[in-house]
């Protein structure tokens, strides 16, 4: 599902509200949706506040393991191809070997909210929510029995 809209403060609340109902009518278990609505509105106020595009647009996919949120300052529409987006340092780095990968959105660590930008500037604020909760302290050891 994908909704965009012109930036406005009130867009926090409308991507909230858009992911929830749609989540909620696909039978999505109430932890993800809440999660989820959660990172659209977190992801629509880091957008706002960082970017001057043009353009707000949500992004919600579901596949066999989770539900990935994503919200960027640009429109796809009228680009003959996908951006290119790459991932962002916790100090504010561009991090980039120099070749155009695959979307880091399928490279999101579990639960995770991180930051992508393109080389031409343009900012995305994206999380993966797996449909089971993820408890590593109760995952056993590296060699030992279960």
């Amino acid at each position: 599902m994908v909704v965009e809209v012109d930036p406005d403060s009130r867009d926090m609340q409308l991507f909230e509200e858009v992911t929830a109902t749609a989540l909620v009518r696909a039978g999505t278990p109430s932890r993800v949706v809440a999660r989820s609505t959660e990172a659209a509105r977190i992801a629509a106020h880091y957008v706002i506040g960082h970017s001057a595009g043009g353009r707000l647009r949500l992004q919600v996919e579901v596949d066999e393991e989770a539900v990935t949120v994503s919200v960027s300052d640009c429109s796809t529409a009228s680009l003959p191809g996908p951006l290119a987006w790459f991932h962002i340092s916790l100090d504010g780095q561009l991090q980039w070997d120099g070749h155009t990968t695959s979307d880091p959105l399928t490279q999101i660590e579990n639960d995770s909210m991180v930051v992508h930008r393109t080389l031409d500037g343009h900012v995305r604020l994206a999380v993966r929510i797996p449909w089971a909760p993820h408890h590593p302290a109760r995952e056993a050891a590296p060699g030992s029995a279960h």
